[in-house]
């Protein structure tokens, strides 16, 4: 009714949900997740022994229930299998904290060349007032514009003083 070719129908997690509460009066398992993660425990239990099984050191003993193998022989196997999960979680590891630490240096960059660009921006007035003849409304019209426009301010901090003020006005 529930079991098709090759495995299960859709929603037949929602009918053995349904088996389990009919038999176990007050059972509150719902399918997703307890059923499905011990599911999903159990084939992971199941491929692994499987897998044991087709080695010619292991057998399995009928009455117990279980494997029967050199316990050196499962460590390694174990050790085998079990470690590459391991070790992909540790290179997935390192590229995050590489990733991190480019974004980290990045940040970095940007915050050291804004606070460059407000320190100057803080100093436009002064720097204004260093250069002779400009009247004060010559001075805050430029520092408006100067204070809003940073490619601007770049270029009055490169020329020589004498070439400053034709820039400015």
């Amino acid at each position: 009714m529930w079991k098709c070719d090759g495995g299960f129908k859709n929603g037949y997690m929602i009918k053995l949900q349904d088996m389990i509460r009919s038999g176990i009066p007050n059972c509150n398992l719902q399918a997703n997740p307890h059923i499905d993660s011990r599911l999903k425990w159990l084939k992971q239990k199941y491929f692994a022994i499987s897998q044991m099984l087709k080695e010619s050191c292991c057998k399995w003993d009928d009455t117990r229930k279980m494997i029967q193998c050199e316990k050196d022989w499962y460590e390694r196997w174990c050790k085998a299998h079990f470690s590459s999960v391991a070790d992909k979680v540790g290179l997935l590891i390192e590229d995050i904290g590489i990733h991190f630490k480019a974004i980290a240096s990045a940040m970095t960059h940007e915050d050291e060349r804004e606070q460059q660009v407000t320190d100057r921006s803080n100093n436009i007035v002064g720097e204004l007032m260093k250069i002779e003849g400009l009247t004060n409304g010559d001075i805050f019209r430029a520092a408006n514009i100067l204070s809003t426009e940073a490619p601007k301010l770049n270029v009055l901090s490169q020329p020589p003083q004498v070439m400053k003020r034709q820039y400015v006005l």
